[in-house]
């Protein structure tokens, strides 16, 4: 369902300089890093959580879509605390449910 995405990180800061992160990922090539975890754990992080937490979880009447979202959303929120690399997994996941009729959409890759 996503692998036509070609993910582009960027960093945004609320007040401040920006300067000081483009020499971090010059240097580290954070950006780039970030980009191929991503890649490399979407179709883990898609199967694992999305679809059959999905499948579990709404097709079965056990919870709404929207609690599904939002603890998946939160649970890789809490996660940062153990994991750094977990901010990412929560990017990916807020990136998922802002596609529009996502709902829809994990339904029909469900019951295909």
């Amino acid at each position: 369902m996503l692998s036509d995405i070609d993910w582009n990180i960027s960093f945004i800061l609320n007040s401040g300089s920006i300067d000081i992160y483009n020499v971090w990922d010059d240097i580290f090539r954070i950006k780039t890093r970030y980009k191929e975890y991503i890649i490399d754990y979407e179709d883990t992080w898609f199967t694992d959580f999305v679809i059959k937490k999905f499948n579990e979880k709404v097709v079965t009447n056990v919870s709404t879509f929207e609690h599904y979202k939002n603890e998946l959303i939160d649970d890789s929120r809490d996660l940062m605390i153990k994991d750094p690399l977990s901010i990412l997994k929560y990017i990916y996941f807020t990136f998922i449910f802002n596609i529009p009729d996502i709902e829809n959409k994990l339904r029909q890759v469900v019951m295909a």
